[in-house]
């Protein structure tokens, strides 16, 4: 189920002519998959899935840093959410072990 809610997000996304935006914490995050096959898998999903990348900035560095000292997020997260607010996208998902 969760799959097809996720293509179903994407194909809503693609419809509406909407940005799906990726970042290089996500290529990181990414690159943490043990399991190659489904790295493999999943990297070929995204690369053919988000229509811009977000990378590296001053002001999502400070961001992380202002996250850590006002939140519990834990880190990668806190760099999801700098980048999706950087990048001034209207809605953020994050999965965790295939869970949204």
């Amino acid at each position: 189920m969760e799959g097809e809610a996720i293509l179903a997000i994407i194909n809503r996304c693609r419809k509406n002519m909407d940005e799906i935006i990726g970042s290089v914490a996500l290529d990181l995050e990414i690159d943490q998959i043990g399991d190659i096959e489904k790295r493999e898998k999943v990297r070929h999903f995204y690369d053919q899935t988000i229509t811009i990348k977000i990378d590296y900035a001053a002001e999502i560095l400070e961001r992380v840093r202002e996250l850590s000292e006002q939140t519990s997020i834990r880190t990668l997260d806190r760099f999801h959410l700098s980048f999706a607010e950087i990048s001034q996208a209207c809605v953020l998902f994050i999965m965790k072990y295939g869970k949204m």
